[in-house]
């Protein structure tokens, strides 16, 4: 797994926990904790299911995330490939 994507999910969890904060939802020190550990096991589980490939993906998604990536990214968003929309 590359870092970045672990340091996103990090950033990302330390938002979650800001709009908390200043929502006046963490008040005291056992809703910290259990928001806290609330996260965390939600984050642990996001990234213990990055890596799985549906069907879908396999079959359709696949094919048009690699034209993407040989065709330079957002740039090859001028063509029209496959049948997704934009």
């Amino acid at each position: 797994m590359d870092i970045r994507v672990i340091l996103l999910l990090f950033a990302e969890a330390l938002l979650s926990l800001f709009f908390l904060y200043r929502a006046k939802l963490l008040t005291n020190v056992k809703s910290c904790i259990f928001s806290v550990c609330l996260l965390f096991g939600a984050f642990a589980l996001r990234y213990l299911c990055l890596n799985y490939q549906t069907l879908d993906y396999i079959n359709f998604l696949s094919k048009w995330v690699d034209f993407f990536r040989a065709n330079g990214g957002f740039s090859a968003l001028r063509h029209h490939v496959g049948n997704y929309n934009i």
